[in-house]
């Protein structure tokens, strides 16, 4: 039985397009990452905003469905004195970046499975039994160890290459009552650098004359390759009059965005004693190597409270 599970797709904004990035392509690790739109900052914000109505988008589901991880059940069975032990080979090709092997079962006190792997050259990751320790001989791979109470054992696609794997389960103790064995094969696609923006949108109400915050982060989500060139900033809150409330930004400096990390990032609100109550609408934009996302923010400015007069 296969099941594919849709890791990279949900509700938020994903987006891995080349647009918003500088005018040179640069990729090298030097970042920009400024703390506030200002004219000085070297960003061209009004071409970067008509950049981002063009090129910027979410991910389609064709491309969702070229970064998902594919996994397969090798074993699972209630067992009760005997136990099928799994020996099985299955092959990976260029498009996968590593895989994960993951061994549960039910009852680790009365029923003992360990998990081990071999390459096409007959080196072994797994627990080895002569040398009474772990033993991680395929290159690039890991291993939880027999403790665990789930075992599993990581290869990377160094390479990009065809390769060949035997997983193998060895029984040691059998439970004297039924339990579960399950033995699953996860492949991980190779991805990009992908920059998402949580949350999808911020909404918030803050009264005339008082201060209010948001909290928004940028977040890699390949899980795999860097992002580099970012650069954060935010348009100025805008009535449908045209009134405007500045979003200065707090931006935590970092040289790159290395796989799985995010970038936090604070927007103050300081609301007037004369502004005009209503809804405010702006964007906090990101840039980068791995294209640009937006959040957009909802500010609702009410009338001075009496307790506050």
């Amino acid at each position: 039985m296969i099941k594919t599970t849709f890791v990279l797709f949900g509700i938020l904004a994903l987006v891995f397009v080349s647009g918003c990035v500088d005018e040179t392509g640069s990729n090298k690790q030097g970042v920009d990452i400024t703390k506030k739109a200002t004219p000085d900052n070297g960003i061209d914000k009004e071409k970067c905003i008509a950049e981002f109505a063009s090129n910027g988008r979410s991910l389609s589901t064709s491309e969702i469905n070229s970064f998902t991880s594919t996994t397969e059940t090798l074993i699972q069975e209630n067992v009760d004195i005997s136990i099928k032990e799994l020996n099985t080979i299955f092959g990976i090709d260029s498009s996968v970046h590593s895989l994960e092997l993951e061994l549960v079962v039910s009852d680790m006190l009365e029923c003992d499975v360990d998990l081990h792997v071999y390459d096409e050259g007959g080196r072994h990751t797994g627990f080895s039994y002569l040398k009474n320790s772990n033993e991680y001989l395929i290159p690039s791979s890991s291993y939880t160890g027999r403790e665990a109470w789930i075992e599993r054992i990581n290869i990377n696609n160094t390479d990009r290459g065809q390769h060949n794997y035997r997983v193998v389960t060895r029984t040691i103790a059998v439970p004297k009552h039924g339990t579960l064995i399950k033995v699953s094969l996860t492949k991980i696609p190779e991805r990009p650098a992908i920059l998402r923006a949580i949350p999808l949108q911020t909404r918030d109400k803050v009264s005339r004359g008082e201060n209010g915050g948001i909290i928004v982060e940028f977040e890699e989500y390949g899980n795999q390759k860097p992002i580099y060139n970012i650069s954060i900033f935010a348009e100025p809150l805008v009535d449908e009059s045209g009134n405007e409330i500045e979003l200065p930004l707090n931006v935590q400096e970092a040289d790159k965005l290395d796989p799985g990390r995010y970038l936090s990032v604070r927007g103050d609100i300081n609301v007037s004693d004369d502004a005009a109550p209503g809804i405010y609408y702006g964007q906090i934009y990101a840039t980068s190597s791995a294209g640009c996302v937006s959040i957009p923010i909802y500010l609702e400015v009410l009338e001075k409270s009496k307790e506050g007069l």
